[in-house]
């Protein structure tokens, strides 16, 4: 029973920990099953110790009788052997007493069915009269033969039950005989035989009676442990569902969640890279780090020969239209970006 119980609190512990991340499924689905399980251990353990409680009272009796009848026997060991046969013949008598009132109430109990069965035939062939006959369905016909059958088998059965009955009856007629012969042939013993005889049918009468309490208790023990087997199955059959449940969503929200990561990423990588094309400082700095090799002169000439200015007016022309050009700037940033998007 330890053992249930410990595994009652693994499963308890197991399924507690899948609380955290589904209090409601859990509560609706595992803590029913837990509840019986608690239910039936506590059960189990109540039933053990009345168990316990019959087989100490059990033995406590028969250390305190049978000492006695050793006792009685000794000193009365003639006579109880002479009265033997009668009680033997009595103990036969009560026997066959207890048979037959067993089978007596099984055999009204068989002439009453036996009685039903027949008004059902009754009652279905005379509905079949009232209509002369024209109205004999299939279905009729198969609750006739049904009830025809329930009859024969009532009969029969009513019919052995009376056999054995009247058997149980010459049964009980000859042991009453024999007792009432073995009583006026063994007075005397008897009577020196009694206490003893007296004091041992008590003594079964006890031990059997704890006996019966002790079967009667295991069986129940029996049962009780064959529910909490079959609720302890289930139980961790669903925390394995619910386990493998928890498992699967939580790698669907492990994709979903690296997906939007890598979306994050690519929003920020556009957003820096047009926040670069917005900030003139890194033009400046971009252009700072440009440098021209006056040494190579091939470079410089073809500069000089492009980019020639032949006074300070064209200067100044050229001054304004870079100065004119800013929205041209950002048009070209705009298509750029679109692009990068794209």
């Amino acid at each position: 029973m330890e053992n249930s119980n410990d595994d009652n609190s693994v499963v308890a512990q197991s399924n507690s920990n899948d609380n955290t991340g589904n209090h409601e499924e859990l509560d609706s689905r595992v803590q029913k099953f837990l509840e019986i399980l608690n239910v039936k251990a506590t059960e189990i353990n109540n039933l053990e110790k009345k168990i316990d409680m019959e087989r100490a009272a059990f033995q406590r009796t028969r250390s305190e009788l049978v000492p006695q009848l050793e006792e009685m026997k000794k000193k009365r060991a003639k006579q109880i052997a002479i009265a033997g046969p009668y009680y033997q013949a009595l103990d036969h008598l009560n026997k066959c007493r207890r048979n037959l009132q067993a089978t007596t109430l099984l055999y009204q109990q068989a002439k009453l069915d036996h009685e039903e069965a027949k008004q059902k035939v009754s009652a279905v062939e005379e509905s079949f009269e009232a209509t002369g006959g024209l109205e004999m369905t299939e279905s009729k016909q198969e609750s006739l033969n049904r009830a025809t059958n329930k009859v024969n088998d009532a009969e029969h059965r009513k019919d052995n039950l009376q056999s054995e009955h009247k058997k149980m009856i010459l049964s009980c007629s000859d042991a009453e005989n024999r007792c009432q012969i073995l009583r006026k042939a063994l007075k005397k013993p008897m009577k020196k035989a009694k206490a003893f005889y007296d004091l041992k049918e008590k003594c079964n009468t006890v031990l059997n009676e704890h006996k019966q309490q002790i079967e009667k208790y295991t069986r129940a023990i029996k049962s009780c442990k064959e529910e909490y087997g079959a609720t302890l199955l289930t139980l961790e059959l669903l925390s394995e569902n619910i386990h493998e449940s928890r498992s699967k969503l939580n790698l669907a929200q492990l994709d979903e969640s690296n997906s939007v990561d890598d979306q994050v990423s690519d929003v920020n990588n556009i957003c820096d890279y047009v926040e670069n094309l917005s900030n003139p400082n890194e033009f400046e700095i971009y252009n700072d780090e440009v440098s021209i090799d006056s040494s190579n002169p091939s470079l410089a000439d073809n500069i000089d020969k492009n980019c020639h200015i032949d006074s300070d007016e064209e200067n100044g022309d050229v001054a304004d239209s870079a100065l004119g050009s800013d929205d041209g700037s950002e048009n070209i940033a705009s298509s750029m970006l679109e692009k990068e998007c794209t």
